[in-house]
This record gives C-alpha cells, structure tokens and sequence, in this order.
C-alpha cells in the first residue's frame, strides 16, 4: 500500500508538472490521467496528495470557477529559459549532443505551452562542431577538485602549425591549486596556482587532458595572494581574460553622432558625453592602457578616433603601422 501511494504522489506530481495558466486540471482530470497510466485513485486520494505536495513547497496554485482547476508554477519562467536555453545551443565547446541534452532538461523546467513556444524560437546553434565530449568531463572533476579543494594534476595541449595536439609542457604541468571556473569568450578557464606566491595562472578547460587530483590539499588563494584574495582575483581576471590589462589612463574620444550605443556598451551608462559643434560626440573616460583598449579602438577606428592622450595616439598610429607594412610585404615575406 505504501508503495502504491508513493507512485500516485509522483503521477500527481508528473501530471502536475504539464499544467500552466492556460491548462488547468481539476481533480477529475487528473484522476484520469492517472488511470491512463493504471493508477485508480479516489478524489480525496488526490486531494491529500495535492495537499502533501504544497506543503512540501511546490507552488500549486487552485483557481476556483467552473472553467478551475489546479496548476503548478513553473519552476523557470519562459524569458529564463529562453536565456539559458540560447547560452546553451551558442556555446560551441559542447558537443552537439550535449547542447540537445541540456535544453530537454531546461523546457522540462517549464509550462507546456512554454516548452511548445521555446521550440519554435531556438536561435541557430554555434557552427562550431566539436566531437568530443571532454570538456563535460573536464568540468565536472575540476568542480569535485575545486569542492574538495584537493590539488591536481593534468597534461595540457597546443594545436600546433600541423592542427595536431602537442604537449604545451613536456616536462609535466607543476601541481596546482585550483579556484574557479571562468566562461569567457566561448571558453571556460580554471584560475589556479602552481605554486608562485602572488601570482595566479589560468589554463583552458577545453586543451586539459588527463585531469587527476593528487592527494594533497590545495593551498587557499589567500595564502598566495594576502588580504583582499577576491579583488585581487577579479583583477587577475580582468587583465588577462578580459584584456582589460595596463595602467590606467584618461583618453579623450570624438565619435560620431550614431556611436552613443557604442561608447555606453564599453564603458558604462554613467560617462559624461557632449556633443561638438560638428554633432559628433565628445567624451573622457579613464581606461586600462593595455591591449584590450587598442583591440577595441582599432575595431572602431572608423567611427571612433583618441583625440588626448598624445602617448595612446602614437600607440595606436605605431599598432596601425605594422598593421600596414604586414599588407605592404610580398608574398612569402610576412612574419
């Protein structure tokens, strides 16, 4: 009997689970879809189950009326995974089947209706097509190292002129502390230490290999890096995978005038902007000096030119340059 009234409390809880604001179930119902799955139950059965599940903290809701039923709240609205879903089949580090795998089990997070509308618009998935499925791998021992901050091991590779794998270290990586998992740029990155103090490494999730945890406990990053670990972190991370890296300097832009968008999406809402006599947009703000900032500068060299500092002009003219001659030189002569 007690095994019986379990599977009616899951039936209850699967049927439940298919219901939204535009299907409701009322006890009826769902005592119907119960016996389609062999399951015969009386109304107060159901009710007590319903009842049990509440408590349990599902959000089952009961409208009243004659059109009324019961209905469960998803537990992800659809705009939520819309925007896992599309991070999901845009990241080109997961196989193919791991992308489909992760979005069945994201719409099962949600409404019926939600699951029929999602499907109908899915964004085109990444061109990218990988084959192995080493990175799933990767992640989920790095996490239980990580979880279990226990210092580890691994070989790591380099795709090579030949487009094979060469070991990036042959002699063997170093045992290293690791931290936290980092997604940038279509990538994940462990932050780790190998043992320098004051210093941080990082390494790709995906050209990791071998991955094994050595027995020994990981060094705490506030033993490497003294107070303000986190800071220190977030700046680690920002000068070397966000290319946010050099000292910090104010620059003059002019932009023209449909460049707003542009100039708010690299520095922020809150930069003082005018506009010149000419209509184009003039603005300060202070900047890393490092490559990021030239990378983003020439992308926009079109719209956008540094009329202040002096110093960040003559990088930027010296940067175009060899930028030039690599175009000037004859064939078989680039370097």
């Amino acid at each position: 009997m007690a095994e019986q009234t379990k599977e009616r409390l899951l039936w209850v809880l699967r049927v439940l689970r298919d219901t939204d604001r535009e299907h409701l179930m009322n006890t009826a119902a769902i005592m119907e879809q119960l016996r389609i799955k062999g399951i015969d139950a009386e109304r107060k059965a159901v009710q007590r189950d319903i009842a049990a599940l509440k408590e349990a903290g599902y959000p089952i809701l009961h409208e009243k009326g004659a059109s009324g039923g019961y209905r469960m709240e998803p537990l992800l609205e659809d705009w939520e995974i819309k925007v896992l879903s599309d991070a999901v089949l845009s990241a080109g580090f997961l196989t193919e089947a791991d992308r489909e795998g992760l979005n069945k089990k994201l719409y099962g997070f949600g409404s019926r209706g939600g699951r029929h509308l999602l499907r109908g618009v899915r964004p085109v998935p990444s061109n990218v097509r990988v084959q192995s499925s080493t990175i799933r791998e990767n992640i989920e021992a790095l996490l239980a190292a990580i979880r279990g901050r226990r210092m580890i091991l691994f070989d790591y590779e380099y795709i090579g002129p030949d487009k094979c794998k060469h070991p990036k270290f042959p002699e063997g990586v170093r045992p290293v502390s690791p931290y936290t998992l980092i997604w940038r740029q279509d990538r994940y990155y462990l932050i780790g230490n190998y043992g320098v103090k004051d210093m941080l490494s990082y390494y790709r999730v995906d050209r990791m290999r071998n991955i094994r945890e050595i027995g020994a406990a990981a060094v705490p990053m506030k033993d490497y890096l003294g107070d303000n670990e986190e800071e220190k972190l977030a700046q680690f991370i920002a000068q070397n995978l966000d290319n946010r890296n050099g000292e910090q300097v104010w620059i003059t832009l002019t932009a023209d005038a449909d460049r707003m968008d542009t100039l708010l999406d690299a520095f922020g809402p809150d930069i003082h902007t005018h506009q010149t006599p000419t209509g184009q947009i003039e603005c300060t703000v202070r900047v890393n000096d490092g490559i990021g900032l030239y990378d983003w500068l020439l992308k926009n060299g079109d719209k956008i030119r540094v009329t202040a500092p002096q110093s960040v002009r003559d990088k930027l003219a010296e940067r175009i340059g060899r930028i030039i001659n690599n175009y000037n030189q004859k064939e078989g002569e680039l370097k």
